[in-house]
């Protein structure tokens, strides 16, 4: 699946609180307090919200660009990094935790960040820590309810075989940029750019979306792969409107194809542990 884009020392960590606890005469530390700043509960479904609807704003203009559509979105990004975790929230979970450091230690507004947010986003929506608005609420739990699997499978076993699907595929995005057909590459939304996109970039992705929605469902949890399928079908909408406006604007249609597959292995990631994220 396409990406847009240390540990302690254990028995040394260990030994230094042993000797902070033993040590005679000398003060004892106090716990630091518990950190404060706007609620990544509250504030974050708002800030998410927002950059949703902003990013639906922008596209709906006559006049769009890929350039100035991105930095609607960086010019938010900042505002996730100084978001407090919640200290007792039954949601909020090690997967979860691991996201969120990732937001916090990405460096800058674009790339890193953008991704990392995005994918924070996609496992937040799966938690229901976030609801990013009325109307991506609704489509969510639409596409929840409308989820239909004809068998169910270990969640062990779901992920081995969503994760062969992703191996099974990533060859063939790399060679679909790496040695382009000349043909083909006339057709892209920069043509004859080997890192652009055009038809046979949706063959692939079609493909691999429909061999990842044919594998039975994780038992017990069908609706994080419901979720995460929704997401992967938003990522395959935007790239073919993208890629049949063609040009400047098709390139900023095609642009959130890489926040829904953001989301997508952000629930990857916390729900059966793949190895996507950074």
């Amino acid at each position: 699946m396409p990406i847009r884009s240390g540990r302690f020392v254990a028995s040394t960590a260990t030994m230094l609180v042993l000797l902070a606890a033993c040590g005679g005469g000398g003060s004892v530390a106090q716990p630091s307090p518990d950190p404060t700043g706007p609620s990544l509960v509250i504030e974050g479904d708002k800030l998410c919200a927002e950059l949703f609807r902003k990013n639906a704003e922008y596209l709906a203009r006559d006049d769009i660009n890929v350039d100035d559509f991105v930095v609607v979105g960086d010019v938010l990004m900042p505002s996730f990094k100084v978001l407090v975790p919640p200290s007792d929230d039954d949601r909020w979970s090690d997967g979860l935790a691991a996201r969120w450091q990732a937001v916090r230690k990405a460096v800058g507004r674009e790339g890193d960040l953008s991704g990392a947010v995005w994918q924070f986003i996609g496992a937040a929506r799966a938690a229901d820590l976030w609801l990013c608005g009325a109307d991506q609420d609704r489509a969510l739990e639409k596409a929840v309810a409308d989820a239909r699997f004809a068998s169910t499978i270990s969640p062990e076993e779901y992920a081995k075989r969503l994760d062969a699907v992703i191996g099974e595929y990533a060859p063939k995005h790399e060679q679909y940029h790496h040695e382009p057909d000349p043909a083909e590459a006339k057709q892209r939304l920069i043509p004859g750019d080997a890192e652009s996109h055009g038809p046979g970039y949706l063959k692939i992705q079609g493909a691999m979306v429909a061999a990842m929605a044919a594998i039975p469902a994780p038992e017990g949890e069908q609706r994080d792969a419901a979720i995460f399928l929704h997401f992967m079908r938003l990522a395959l909408a935007a790239e073919t409107a993208g890629i049949a406006a063609g040009g400047e604007r098709g390139e900023a249609i095609f642009e959130p194809s890489y926040a829904y597959t953001w989301q997508a292995i952000g629930v990857a990631c916390v729900t059966w542990g793949l190895d996507l994220c950074d």
